[in-house]
């Protein structure tokens, strides 16, 4: 654990490997019942558009569905992220979604950054995500971009600070079945873009720390369910 703490802290991301399970077999059928072209996805009561070719499951079917929190309890996640990061973090929110794109739907950018005016914009401190990209198709694709290091490179100039994103130093993290990626939000990051006919799918939680759980109001059951899986 303690290198892996120190790739975190330095570079701004690890990756892990998840272990298979009854409730790997679980999520994986969930994905399979979701297998859905988007002219389908557009027409189906579960899926909510929130960009351009891009739909997220809404929050009612992911209460529906335990089985995306129970698989962060059996896959003893709760206790990696405490300790990666040296303290207790709580889920805040978490987003299953597709996307159809054959460009990034969403282009470099950081989570926590200070705006053209120089005021903050997001949380502090930034959120730790993990995010699951499962493999369509039978083809590993890229669905992730990070400029490593930029979490604790920050450039008070908003116009400066986005020349970090020229950089050639940056990672690219394909689809895959049994690995996770675990990554601090204020890191620059990008959306992959190879998403296939049948679309790209990613399964994103937000983990915050306890004094910031209230600025998740609209996801309080989601919250209270998360800890209760703890228990």
């Amino acid at each position: 654990m303690v290198e892996l703490q120190k790739q975190f802290f330095f570079e701004g991301y690890v990756q892990i490997h998840m272990e298979p399970n009854s409730d790997y077999e679980k999520l994986c059928s969930l994905r399979k019942s979701n297998y859905l072209t988007e002219e389908k996805v557009k027409a189906h009561r579960d899926w909510i558009q929130v960009y351009d070719s891009t739909y997220d499951f809404s929050y009612d079917s992911v209460l529906d569905n335990d089985i995306l929190l129970r698989i962060l309890h059996s896959q003893q996640i709760p206790q990696f992220i405490n300790e990666l990061v040296g303290g207790e973090m709580l889920l805040g929110d978490l987003v299953y979604r597709k996307t159809f794109k054959s460009t990034s739907y969403m282009d470099w950018h950081r989570d926590t950054y200070l705006d053209k005016n120089g005021n903050l914009v997001g949380r502090t401190p930034p959120l730790v995500k993990m995010a699951y990209y499962p493999v369509n198709n039978g083809i590993s694709t890229v669905q992730l971009k990070i400029i490593p290091r930029t979490h604790n490179r920050f450039i008070g100039n908003y116009y400066l600070d986005k020349i970090q994103t020229l950089l050639p130093t940056k990672l690219s993290i394909n689809s895959s079945d049994d690995s996770l990626v675990i990554f601090n939000s204020a890191i620059y990051h990008s959306a992959g873009s190879d998403a296939g006919s049948m679309g790209a799918e990613r399964i994103i939680y937000n983990f915050c720390s306890p004094g910031q759980i209230q600025t998740f109001e609209k996801r309080k059951e989601l919250n209270e369910r998360y800890i209760a899986f703890a228990k």
